[in-house]
């Protein structure tokens, strides 16, 4: 079989096992929504988006949010030679040095949180939190590990029995203990992928546990660290500029017209799961492993090429069903954020290719071009909003996503250009 075409088929069968997964965490998510709001009310479920706010982020981080730094260093270094255990060692000790210092701190800060978060003695929801994302750091060293070999399976059946034993379970507290049942079960639901990773592990490969060691290392350390500063901004940035967005928004427009556009808002973060998976655990081993420039450059137009098309298709067909879809996930109430959908779409398009230019750099070492990019998302986001919302009204944040993704896709694509320039010479 010609080396091409058994590329092609390489790439298209971790497209589906990327594509499969992801697919079923979307499904669930959006089982997940419609089981809350259907049971809670409004204000039920508006509470718990606080909740949920806070798991997303300390999960995210969890254990340093090191899963990029590792799936690059294990991708040059496997662990079979003594650097690659040593990378291991490194992001083993690293790990649990961080996920004691979040443990300490959520179970310090339970009470203050519960009463603030959540209106109520809910302190126990962030003690179990404590707890799950150390599990959640422990699993994501299992799942970098494969993912770092290109072992594209193993990360999607371990997600999609998490994902729906993690969804069969809230499905079960919430129709059963109502409001507490909902908020344990989204503090548990995270938990579940690791906690099946790490099982597969001690039945399969305890040789990854022989490199769980206690061995700081500085360098090695930092190194981890600095990839997992993009990760840390990019988890606070754009959530932070859309609470700012929110509070103009509401107090302009009235918040019937926040809850259109962050319906919207909503459909774009369950497909963007899927650009994220797919650069994390497709694209950056094959960015980090490429040695020559001009390989590397072959890896970065097949990927982008990839991934566009399957991005593409997929929010032309959401757009064609959007009325639809709206009605599926939300109801009639919901219908008129069917205009916001044209400027959103094309904005993820644009924001896919910067990442994915983002996500080539990250793997190159540039990890410094990777975390202005994360960086510069909100600010430029709140900056078009506020000069836009004169004009477009109460599509200013749309239109401002639109425009922010352009820009910085524009600039991500000059400095690629750049980039190739410098190596060929």
């Amino acid at each position: 079989m010609p080396f091409d075409l058994r590329h092609i088929l390489t790439a298209l069968r971790s497209a589906a096992h990327f594509m499969t997964s992801t697919g079923v965490k979307i499904i669930s998510g959006l089982i997940v929504i419609k089981l809350m709001a259907s049971e809670l009310g409004p204000e039920g479920f508006g509470l718990l988006g606080q909740l949920m706010t806070i798991v997303a982020i300390t999960t995210m981080l969890a254990g340093g949010g090191i899963t990029n730094g590792v799936i690059k260093s294990l991708a040059s270094n496997p662990i079979r030679t003594p650097e690659g255990k040593s990378w291991l060692s490194a992001a083993f000790t690293l790990t649990t040095g961080i996920s004691a210092a979040v443990a300490f701190a959520c179970i310090l800060l339970a009470q203050p949180l519960a009463g603030m978060l959540l209106k109520g003695d809910y302190a126990y929801l962030f003690i179990c939190l404590a707890l799950v994302q150390a599990v959640v750091a422990y699993g994501n060293l299992v799942v970098a590990e494969a993912s770092s070999r290109g072992d594209t399976a193993f990360y999607a059946k371990i997600n999609i029995v998490g994902t729906l034993l993690a969804t069969c379970i809230l499905a079960i507290f919430v129709k059963n203990f109502g409001f507490k049942g909902a908020a344990f079960g989204l503090v548990l639901m995270p938990a579940l992928p690791g906690i099946i990773a790490l099982h597969h592990a001690l039945r399969h490969r305890r040789d990854i546990f022989d490199n769980w060691k206690w061995q700081p290392d500085r360098h090695r350390a930092q190194r981890l660290l600095s990839f997992s500063i993009a990760t840390v901004i990019g988890a606070i940035s754009i959530p932070v500029a859309h609470l700012f967005i929110r509070e103009v928004l509401g107090s302009n427009a009235g918040w019937t017209t926040v809850g259109h556009w962050q319906g919207v808002v909503k459909i774009s973060d369950v497909y963007m799961q899927f650009v994220g998976v797919f650069l994390i655990h497709y694209g950056m081993p094959r960015f980090a492993a490429a040695i020559e420039p001009d390989r590397a450059l072959k890896e970065l137009a097949k990927t982008l090429a990839l991934l566009l098309g399957i991005v593409t298709t997929g929010l032309a067909v959401l757009y064609a069903l959007r009325h639809w879809a709206i009605m599926l996930v939300f109801s009639d109430a919901f219908l008129p954020m069917s205009d916001f959908f044209p400027a959103q779409l094309i904005g993820d398009i644009l924001r896919t290719t910067a990442a994915t230019i983002s996500f080539f750099f990250m793997a190159r070492g540039y990890v410094s071009l990777s975390i202005g990019y994360e960086f510069l998302q909100g600010p430029i986001l709140v900056i078009l909003f506020l000069v836009l919302q004169g004009g477009a009204g109460i599509y200013a944040p749309v239109h401002a996503h639109l425009a922010s993704n352009a820009i910085l896709a524009s600039t991500m694509g000059l400095i690629l250009l750049i980039w190739i320039r410098r190596s060929a010479q």
